[in-house]
């Protein structure tokens, strides 16, 4: 959706600066938007900070250069001003510092347009546009075109920092996923070792790694393998209560402390005096609750990581922890292949459970895969996946396979489980129950005679240090023992379920908000009298938040009705509170005697122009229907042509009058009349109808009014209907953006 009218070299600039990748790239769309103001106009990037400044990209004619850096310890006052917004600046201003007005005469610069562009904290980087050695006229439409381009400037390398990271976390997570048969491939625990503090390094990007190990039946922890620490710390050894500060309990806990002691030649001394002072900590935890080691990754930056690399380190943690315990056991049992063998078996069920669980953000496909895969992993023949709610204390079922007698929503009070589930809950640790010696509540003990459960198994699931839920697995009336591998494997696939599951749940939390949002916007009466009509809404696919896309439809007295259909720029919240305040100022001025359609779109315009920032606006068509006699008087504010389906079977097409509301202040708008007969339609749709796309190819306008002259016959619904299927059999059932439609008859 972009505004109407313009220069069409304008247009195209700043359609090529919003989708800008790069600095360089968005520069160039901004230089061109520059170009149509001043040809001898010239823009650059500047960045401020830590008393310097610097050139980060500069265009035009005599550009400054590029990659200058200088000396600006005062900037106080230009901070000061730039913090209010856009200015403009002139180098006789006697208010700016010294050192300012001289940075303006080295780069020649008279009269200056400077806008801020993005503050990290540290450094603030701002766009600098004038004229070299003359001076540049800024008018108030030229500082709007140029505010609303330095917005999509900033907004654009926003994105492609989104787009960098989104690509940097596929590839981190597609990494941790082949680390699981890399490291099952080394049955050397040295070597595995090494190669977890290599690909720590790699994949996290800080410069110091090291693991520490406790092997079986010793008491201090040694350093297995480490990476940028200095020589003589492998040959140090740990004492468990020096790791205990680290509360290695927390999954990637930033910015331990590094443990000070009385022995200056300690390891965290030592690493103390290499100034590897920042520190991640994550347990290496293998059987449910054996502390095996610890892998620490080390920086000397105070820097606060992303969420991704949070959970990247607690998955290579978890991927480390099951490699170690694999060739530890391979060392001690170098005899025992079966065992390897199904070892490996076990990687590729692990593997493919990370696959088949993060593939789905849908909550009851999730639970369904789980259950599939510990019974394969297993052999067992009933699961039970419940949700842990720590505030009531109980656990609620949601999902069996197997277990009849106990329906989804079941809940469990905690203190009528068994003593070892309830331990195994709080300290978050997998535990065998062997119910004829369990110690268990009478109510407990009632519900499993009545399952029949004689030998179960109990592993939590834990997400970022909390336990979610329980996975339960058990054979009825029967009593076979759990090997060790049997646990580990259900362990393994609880660490990948609990964040599928946690991010399913969380996808559901916010796909409900979305819904009663859009329920909420979208609410039509059931009946206006005089009138028949029908309406949809499709949300673009994938996407959970709420769209900009709606319609209305309301009484007005006298016989009059108001039709309404309009698309938002951009999605979320600021999206829907800018369609509430456009529906409810329309409904508003609707109510105000001789008020035509482009009067009241005018006076909205006004409103939302005041009321929102400047890279918000929105297409709208408004018009009222005399019911009576069919009249129907509309304004179009840049959204899509409406069309009226003729009783012969043509469509008149209801062209666009005027600009879009919000971008722009003071302007007009157009009345047009038509006449809406009985049995006739009058069709109105958003621009996610005419630019559904499959591959290249748009649905269009042509294909869209061909359909509708082939509708001439069909009641509202109809109408609907038939234009949803032939959407969805062109597109597949993919949209890649919100639509709405709206059709309506005179009552005959």
């Amino acid at each position: 959706m972009r505004p109407t009218g313009g220069d069409d070299r304008r247009r195209s600039s700043a359609v090529n600066l919003s989708v800008s990748s790069s600095l360089p790239a968005a520069l160039k769309s901004l230089s061109e938007i520059v170009a149509i103001l001043s040809p001898r106009a010239r823009v650059a990037v500047l960045s401020i900070g830590d008393g310097t400044l610097g050139v980060l990209a500069s265009s035009g004619p005599d550009p400054i250069e590029e990659g200058a850096t200088l000396r600006l310890p005062h900037t106080d006052e230009l901070q000061r001003r730039l913090a209010e917004g856009p200015l403009i600046v002139e180098a006789s201003d006697e208010a700016l510092p010294e050192e300012v007005r001289e940075l303006f005469e080295r780069f020649r610069c008279k009269r200056a347009f400077v806008a801020p562009l993005c503050d990290s904290g540290v450094t603030r980087e701002i766009v600098l546009v004038d004229e070299s050695g003359g001076f540049i006229d800024f008018g108030e439409d030229e500082r709007r075109l140029l505010c609303a381009a330095v917005s999509q400037l900033a907004v654009a390398l926003e994105n492609a920092v989104l787009r960098a990271r989104a690509v940097k976390r596929e590839r981190m997570f597609d990494s941790i996923a082949r680390l699981g048969t890399v490291f099952s491939s080394v049955i050397d625990l040295q070597r595995v070792a090494a190669q977890i503090v290599e690909y720590a390094a790699l994949l996290l990007e800080m410069p110091a790694f090291v693991l520490l190990f406790r092997h079986e039946g010793a008491v201090d922890f040694t350093v297995l393998a480490a990476e940028g620490v200095p020589a003589e710390v492998s040959q140090l050894k740990v004492k468990p209560i020096e790791l205990a500060t680290l509360e290695t309990g927390l999954s990637g806990e930033l910015g331990t402390v590094i443990p000070s002691g009385d022995d200056p030649e300690s390891l965290f001394a030592r690493l103390e005096q290499a100034g590897l002072t920042n520190m991640f900590a994550e347990p290496l935890v293998v059987g449910g609750d054996r502390l095996r080691g610890v892998l620490l990754g080390l920086d000397r930056r105070r820097l606060e990581p992303s969420p991704e690399e949070r959970e990247t380190f607690h998955l290579l943690a978890v991927q480390a922890a099951n490699a170690i315990w694999n060739a530890e056991r391979h060392e001690a049992e170098t005899a025992a292949r079966d065992e390897a063998r199904r070892e490996l078996e076990t990687t590729g069920l692990l593997l493919r459970a990370a696959d088949l669980l993060a593939g789905s953000l849908d909550l009851a496909k999730v639970l369904a895969r789980l259950m599939d895969l510990v019974i394969e992993a297993t052999g067992r023949s009933r699961v039970v996946v419940t949700r842990y709610d720590a505030e009531w204390q109980v656990l609620i079922v949601e999902s069996t396979a197997g277990l009849e007698g106990v329906k989804p929503g079941t809940r469990i009070p905690l203190d009528t489980l068994s003593g070892q589930v309830q331990d195994s809950i709080r300290d978050k640790h997998s535990c065998v129950v062997d119910y004829e010696s369990a110690e268990m509540s009478e109510a407990g003990r009632d519900r499993v005679e009545k399952l029949r459960s004689r030998l179960s198994l109990s592993v939590p699931l834990v997400f970022k240090g909390e336990v979610i839920g329980n996975i339960g697995l058990d054979d009825p009336d029967v009593r076979r023992d759990f090997s060790p591998r049997e646990i580990e494997v259900v362990e393994g696939l609880a660490a990948q379920a609990a964040v599928a599951i946690a991010n399913a749940r969380l996808f559901e939390q916010q796909r409900d908000v979305a819904e009663l949002f859009q329920h909420a916007l979208l609410a039509l009466p059931d009946r206006v009298s005089g009138i028949r009509f029908a309406q949809a809404y499709r949300a673009a696919s994938g996407v959970g938040l709420v769209g900009g896309d709606f319609y209305d439809v309301f009484e007005i007295e006298h016989d009059r009705i108001g039709v309404t259909i309009g698309d938002i720029s951009g999605k979320g919240l600021d999206a829907a509170v800018l369609t509430s305040l456009l529906k409810n100022t329309l409904r508003a001025h609707t109510a105000e005697r001789d008020k035509t359609p482009a009067a009241i779109l005018h006076l909205t315009n006004e409103v939302v122009y005041r009321a929102t920032r400047i890279e918000q606006f929105a297409t709208v068509f408004f018009g009222i229907l005399d019911r009576a006699d069919g009249g129907l008087v509309y304004a179009n504010a840049g959204h899509t042509a409406g069309a009226i389906v003729r009783n012969q079977g043509a469509a008149r097409r209801l062209a666009a009058t005027g600009p879009v509301i919000g971008a722009f202040g003071d302007v007009s708008y157009h009345d047009h009349e038509v006449r809406l007969d009985p049995g006739e339609t009058l069709f109105l749709y958003t621009d996610g109808l005419t630019e559904a796309r499959r591959e290249g190819e748009q649905f269009g306008e042509e294909r869209l009014f061909g359909l509708l002259e082939g509708l001439s016959d069909i009641e509202p619904d109809g109408v609907i209907e038939r234009m949803l299927d032939q959407c969805d059999a062109f597109t597949g059932g993919m949209l890649r953006d919100d639509l709405a439609i709206f059709a309506l008859r005179l009552d005959t």
